[in-house]
């Protein structure tokens, strides 16, 4: 699966990492050094980005960049269905 460009750009803007070294494996805490509050800035700028509401809690087992973008396709697939 293609990592969402939106969800990367968010990523480094957050952890300071360029796009370039992001990868499906790297884990946002120990490799990206992220926290809770840039997390929370990345699922912000997501629910701004795809106009859907979101809980924190859809992420509470995300930790890798994989993680992320799966969870995120996965709230965009769930939101298309019920419409």
């Amino acid at each position: 699966m293609e990592l969402d460009k939106n969800l990367l750009k968010s990523i480094s803007e957050e952890s300071g990492i360029p796009i370039e070294e992001l990868t499906f494996d790297k884990d946002l805490f120990d490799d990206l050094d992220m926290d809770s509050l840039d997390l929370i800035n990345v699922v912000t700028n997501f629910e701004f980005s795809s106009g859907l509401k979101v809980e924190m809690n859809d992420f509470i087992d995300c930790r890798t960049v994989g993680n992320f973008s799966n969870r995120f396709y996965e709230l965009q697939t769930e939101s298309v269905i019920k419409s």
